[in-house]
């Protein structure tokens, strides 16, 4: 799966003021590599889809009640549990569970980061918990940012344009090439944005 398109060729050449397409091929390898590059601290996608994923229910906790989703999610469309691995999937009522930190708690245009089922569960939810085992929750929904943050296009832009000017300097990867290589756009990354990244990282959940 391509990353996501944090540069792009025409946001880039905007942002540079060119209009000749002599140098479109190196720009557009570039941003695939920057965006790869993005991807590659973060470990996850800053961005917006739609998809089913399972979890294990034995990540749960405050009494199997909160299950942490690191990739961050918008809105649940069906959440399904089961009583154990293996076991078929059950369909939780929509009022029963919450997607937390909510709207009015979050960093603005963050997703939420954790679904929770509620302390009074309607009487056709059978599981008002999460249960142990393997893949026994299945979310369907809208994951990650609605939309993608300006500070993290803003990085993958700007290390496509110190990368660049690198090349165009004369400056080799570290393998002695001058032609685009990895070293060259991981060099272009600075540690301030390298930092700025991180605040989107993906980090795992101690459960205690």
């Amino acid at each position: 799966m391509s990353a996501y398109p944090y540069a792009t060729l025409a946001n880039v050449k905007a942002r540079m003021s060119l209009t000749s397409t002599g140098n479109d091929p190196v720009l557009s390898r570039l941003c695939d590599m920057a965006n790869a590059l993005v991807e590659g601290v973060t470990h996850r996608s800053i961005g917006s889809n739609t998809g089913t994923y399972t979890f294990d229910g034995s990540n749960a906790r405050e009494e199997m009640r909160c299950l942490p989703l690191n990739n961050g999610i918008q809105s649940i469309s069906l959440l399904e549990i089961a009583p154990y691995t293996g076991a078929a999937y059950v369909t939780v009522p929509a009022s029963d569970y919450f997607i937390r930190p909510s709207q009015a708690n979050r960093e603005p245009g963050w997703p939420g980061t954790e679904v929770w089922m509620t302390n009074i569960p309607s009487t056709t939810n059978t599981y008002p918990y999460f249960p142990v085992g393997y893949d026994t929750v299945r979310v369907t929904g809208v994951w990650g940012w609605s939309d993608m943050p300006l500070e993290v296009r803003d990085v993958a832009e700007r290390t496509v344009i110190r990368a660049f000017q690198s090349r165009q300097a004369g400056e080799a990867d570290g393998t002695g090439s001058a032609d685009i290589g990895e070293q060259l756009i991981r060099s272009a990354l600075t540690a301030a944005d390298r930092r700025t990244l991180m605040r989107f990282a993906w980090r795992s959940v101690d459960i205690i």
